[in-house]
């Protein structure tokens, strides 16, 4: 029991630190900078709409190539998920890719309802 403790005063401590030196950073530098490796995003969407869902899945996979199967119907909505292909974003970068994924919902008639990282 107490290595378990010591485990988490260590975990938080080493999260601690990043979280000090990242706030010690410039902004410009946080908004900036690349991150290490690229990142894989999981996406969801909500529609009412069953034809908006699948045009929806059509456009992300022919135009944005990322992996969208299609639609899946969800407590009488139709879901639309997947994931994107591996990306290299800055914070201002991200942003951006989020009100993009907003926009591209909205212009299909479904709300971009969420995302995560896949690494």
């Amino acid at each position: 029991m107490e290595n378990e403790n010591r485990k988490k005063e260590i975990e938080v401590i080493d999260y601690e630190k990043s979280l000090e030196a990242y706030l010690d950073q410039d902004y410009e530098t946080r908004m900036h900078s690349k991150p290490e490796s690229p990142t894989q995003f999981d996406f969801w969407y909500y529609t009412s709409e069953r034809e908006c869902g699948i045009s929806l899945a059509k456009f992300l996979r022919e135009e944005l190539s990322y992996n969208a199967p299609g639609v899946l119907e969800e407590d009488g909505k139709w879901l639309v998920c997947g994931w994107t292909t591996p990306l290299l974003l800055t914070n201002s970068e991200f942003f951006d890719w989020h009100s993009q994924m907003v926009e591209h919902g909205e212009r299909f008639n479904c709300k971009f309802d969420g995302y995560g990282s896949m690494s």
